[in-house]
């Protein structure tokens, strides 16, 4: 679990890479800015990542509660990472799902944020 979140941590930090960059640039350039497509991709991730990052630590400490509280029982690793794997399959198909269910739905580079987000555009007769 340790390896886990130190790589989704990992990942965290260097998807803030390309935001620095563009920082540095004076907000003009930048990986996020010239292609929609990373600018996409980097989107879908950032809005997995922290997600599942909250439940790796609380997977951590729930497995950390139950062996204090039975430290002569073992833990199935299986049951563990099993649960982890369903979550993060769960966010994923509902991310992408929900771009695909909504075409409408885009990441565009915003220049105040430095960052992609999401927008939604909607034709006259649409009401949400």
């Amino acid at each position: 679990l340790f390896v886990c979140t130190r790589s989704t941590d990992l990942l965290i930090c260097i998807g803030m890479l390309p935001i620095a960059l563009s920082f540095l640039g004076g907000r003009n350039t930048g990986v996020l800015r010239d292609s929609a497509g990373v600018c996409h991709f980097w989107a879908v991730l950032w809005y997995i990542l922290p997600y599942f990052s909250v439940a790796v630590v609380s997977v951590l400490s729930f497995t950390r509660t139950f062996t204090l509280m039975r430290p002569l029982s073992p833990l199935r690793e299986g049951i563990v990472f099993g649960t982890l794997a369903a979550y993060m399959m769960f966010l994923v198909f509902r991310t992408v799902i929900s771009l695909f269910l909504h075409p409408a739905v885009n990441f565009l580079y915003d220049r105040r944020t430095v960052m992609c987000v999401e927008t939604v555009h909607l034709n006259k007769y649409e009401h949400y």
